[in-house]
């Protein structure tokens, strides 16, 4: 939740693009918004907002304005997660790669487990002949097809 408010806390401080200024959402939308993407409750959202709880739901349920910018708001914080989680791999690597040069048997199972090497079967790999592939989609639309009638003629004895 940390990195999510400083997310926010960064978005205000560099101040937000200019769609949060929209004229056609109040200041205590504006408000709730914020405290929403920070973490916060709807019920102590709209007690910061000053507004009901109730009210915040039918701006998250039916107020267009509202949810776009609400939507573009976690769109923005989930790629600049994701940025960040990116910039992080490298270094996430590194330390792997150095905890397995240091002889660390239990990062070293966890790879090989996390990689499926341990479940003692080889894992499953499809076929690589496309007729083959084909004709085993083509035969599961069959029996789905078989199975939709069947149901429908169940359903019409009663059954």
């Amino acid at each position: 939740m940390t990195n999510v408010r400083q997310f926010v806390t960064d978005r205000d401080a560099h101040g937000a693009d200019d769609r949060d200024d929209d004229p056609s959402i109040l200041p205590a939308q504006q408000t709730v918004l914020r405290e929403l993407l920070r973490g916060a409750t709807v019920t102590a959202a709209a007690s910061t907002g000053g507004v009901a709880a109730r009210t915040v739901h039918r701006w998250l349920k039916s107020d267009a304005v509202f949810i776009a910018m609400y939507n573009r708001a976690r769109r923005d914080m989930a790629e600049a997660q994701r940025s960040r989680l990116m910039e992080l791999t490298a270094l996430a690597l590194d330390t792997v790669e150095r905890a397995l040069n240091d002889g660390d048997a239990r990062t070293a199972l966890a790879i090989l487990k996390g990689a499926g090497l341990l479940s003692g079967t080889a894992p499953q790999i499809g076929d690589d002949d496309p007729e083959h592939i084909a004709f085993d989609r083509d035969l599961e639309a069959k029996r789905e097809v078989g199975r939709r009638e069947q149901a429908e003629t169940f359903a019409l004895l009663g059954m």
